[in-house]
């Protein structure tokens, strides 16, 4: 019945759902003018989204698609949009995660209700307007942070993430390295509790600190430095506040020094042998 309609000149009544998913929470809108289940999710009416054209072409960037949806910058405004809740993702913070985006229709008053899978992707960059968010997005998915095509180097320094997992990664256990913590005080970016004093001489800076928020979504904020009883984060959130129950983990100098006091030489990723000059000085091409 979806081919039929989408071929027909009278028959097809267009309708494009967006879903908007990061970690377990998803945000769903439609571009019809009522609310609209589909699959036993409910898609709200978002009137003024709009979606930019879809293209496949060679160069990546210019597959990227933009979605505009109303946002109020008041918060304190009288009325806000139903895609309010959404742009929050990325004020006054940005997210620590991607925020993924599906692109569907349907036709309305489908009798069969089938859904046609239009784009994927994810969340690439926000544009706040006066009354509208302009939400950039790019195919397919790339954590925050990748890249694409790029080779391991050849180092005396260990380039594997910390806490990274699988072949040639690092494998440390998170659960073996996690400090439960409650939040004493909160300076700007600095957070204070009695559990970030290490005695144990393993670092905090280069590890993280993360927290569930209240609708479940799952906060992390980089270690910058510490000292004592502070830690430093790289920006901050606007749930860090005292008595915020946080888990920290320490990060890693990346070098054998580092990998021994964790006991997990076996997963360096550095060369120790590396020559110091480099075999290709002077060769020269017959």
């Amino acid at each position: 019945m979806f081919d039929v309609r989408e071929l027909s000149r009278w028959l097809g009544r267009p309708v494009q759902l967006v879903t908007f998913a990061r970690q377990g929470v998803a945000w769903r809108y439609c571009t019809a003018d009522r609310d609209i289940t589909v699959g036993g999710h409910t898609y709200l009416a978002a009137r003024g989204l709009t979606i930019s054209e879809i293209r496949d072409t060679a160069e990546r960037a210019k597959n990227n698609i933009t979605i505009t949806v109303p946002y109020v910058l008041d918060p304190a405004a009288p009325e806000l949009p139903v895609t309010q809740a959404l742009g929050d993702n990325w004020r006054p913070f940005v997210p620590s995660d991607e925020v993924r985006v599906v692109i569907m229709s349907v036709h309305d008053g489908d009798p069969d209700a089938e859904v046609h899978l239009n784009w994927h992707g994810h969340v690439a960059q926000p544009k706040y307007r006066e009354a509208t968010l302009d939400l950039v997005c790019a195919p397919g998915r790339m954590a925050r942070g990748g890249w694409v095509g790029r080779a391991p180097r050849w180092s005396r320094a260990c380039e594997v993430p910390v806490y990274s997992q699988g072949e040639g990664m690092c494998n440390l256990d998170p659960a073996e390295w996690a400090v439960p913590a409650t939040l004493a005080a909160v300076s700007g970016l600095t957070i204070t509790a009695p559990e970030f004093d290490r005695a144990d001489g393993i670092a905090w800076p280069g590890g993280y600190v993360e927290w569930a928020r209240a609708d479940g979504i799952v906060e992390m904020r980089t270690i910058k430095a510490a000292a004592g009883q502070t830690i430093t984060l790289d920006y901050g959130a606007a749930d860090l506040a005292p008595g915020l129950e946080v888990i920290a983990r320490p990060g890693c100098p990346h070098n054998w020094a580092g990998c021994s006091a964790r006991n997990n030489t076996d997963n360096y990723g550095g060369c120790m042998t590396m020559p110091g000059k480099s075999p290709f000085n002077g060769f020269r091409a017959v």
